[in-house]
């Protein structure tokens, strides 16, 4: 997940880019709370404080772009 928001913020200006990078980066971050939840983590708040996730990316947790 980290890897994944490191690229979304290393993305640049290219629109394009940054939604797809959005996309991954999301999809990564859902995967790591499903984790979390399946350990009995039932917070996530303190990962999305830790790893400062962008509401661009938080935004898109759970969902598929068109």
């Amino acid at each position: 997940m980290e890897k994944a928001l490191d690229a979304y913020r290393a993305a640049g200006d290219d629109p394009a880019r940054r939604r797809s990078l959005a996309f991954a980066a999301a999809e990564a971050a859902h995967a790591h709370f499903i984790q979390r939840e399946l350990s009995g983590h039932r917070s996530h708040d303190d990962v999305v404080r830790r790893l400062a996730i962008p509401p661009e990316v938080f935004g898109k947790i759970g969902a598929r772009p068109e």
